[in-house]
């Protein structure tokens, strides 16, 4: 008796990639390989299986009326190589299951859970029949291990519903840390807009004339920036949230807003006074996080603002400001 195998990952994690090296290694030893994907799967064409590496191969196509036996035995190869096997029935499944049994070598790639997190059909019952499991580990952009398969909308959002299978989205991989902070309601756009009109206010202060110049020419380079960071390293945000992420990146630094900073306790009175400095450091923490836009992290690493996440409404306050700014110069 051979061996049922599943191998699942991510989006982004190389199955199919894997798979096709799988299949390029079996033949060059001199194995057949019957390589198979469900008819689902029309992403490259409706027999082709292609990787974003740029590996494809032909395969045979699997409906729902396939009698997935008698193609294997057919097909006269003694190992069977499947893709996006989590889109397969529970049926199907149990018939890879079979040739197992009868002596073939089956090897199952595909997602585990979808993008509501729940367990594909196939995938559940390969996990409960493989006799071996393995994981194709990514990261997520923050650096911890991705085992969520994010749907995204046009603009970036993460989406939660939807039909199941549905080409016209885009998918990526995330931990269930970013991913949970995504899905979740923005309560906080309310706050968020107060926080970007107190900011802008600022620019209002003599001392900040310097900034408030500066601020127009930070808005148009801002296009470019988010132009490059959702093409050449494939940020999903909106274009919108990266605009604000890159301005306030600039602005905040500039900003002569340090009048009402915490000023650190001199030493003398540290030693008088232990708990001093860490009263210090609390409200200097408490400062920067009331003011920083571009994104506050604790000691932890964990995220306590999401500056990448900005919502519209603060794009089009700054967008108003600076039209603002432009008239104003115009009529002077």
């Amino acid at each position: 008796m051979k061996k049922l195998t599943f191998v699942y990952g991510p989006v982004g994690s190389s199955k199919t990639a894997n798979a096709l090296m799988e299949r390029f290694e079996y033949i060059q030893k001199g194995f057949g390989v019957t390589l198979c994907k469900p008819a689902s799967d029309t992403r490259d064409g409706y027999t082709l299986v292609r990787s974003r590496i740029g590996l494809e191969a032909a395969a045979h196509v699997i409906t729902p009326e396939t009698d997935i036996i008698n193609l294997v035995k057919g097909a006269g190869n003694s190992i069977v190589i499947v893709d996006e096997a989590q889109f397969f029935s529970t049926k199907q499944i149990e018939a890879f299951r079979e040739l197992a049994d009868m002596g073939y070598e089956v090897v199952c790639y595909g997602l585990k859970t979808d993008f509501r997190t729940n367990l594909f059909e196939g995938s559940k019952r390969l996990l409960e029949l493989a006799d071996v499991v393995k994981e194709l580990e990514v990261v997520c952009r923050c650096g911890r291990k991705a085992t969520i398969n994010a749907r995204l909308d046009d603009k970036g959002n993460v989406e939660t519903d939807g039909d199941l299978i549905d080409c016209g989205y885009h998918y990526t991989s995330m931990c269930y840390h970013c991913w949970k902070n995504s899905t979740q309601e923005r309560v906080c756009d309310t706050a968020d807009t107060i926080r970007m009109q107190q900011l802008l206010k600022k620019l209002e202060h003599p001392k900040n004339a310097f900034a408030r110049k500066r601020l127009p020419g930070w808005f148009e380079n801002s296009k470019a920036y988010a132009v490059m960071m959702r093409e050449k390293y494939k940020y999903e945000q909106s274009e919108e949230s990266l605009r604000v992420l890159y301005i306030c990146n600039h602005l905040c630094p500039n900003l002569a807003h340090l009048i009402g900073k915490p000023i650190p306790p001199s030493p003398s009175y540290v030693r008088r006074e232990p708990d001093a400095m860490k009263e210090y450091t609390d409200l200097l923490f408490k400062y920067e996080f009331e003011n920083t836009q571009a994104g506050v992290r604790d000691q932890d690493g964990n995220i306590l603002i999401h500056g990448v996440h900005h919502s519209p409404e603060e794009f089009a306050l700054i967008q108003e400001y600076v039209e603002r700014m432009t008239k104003d110069e115009l009529h002077q």
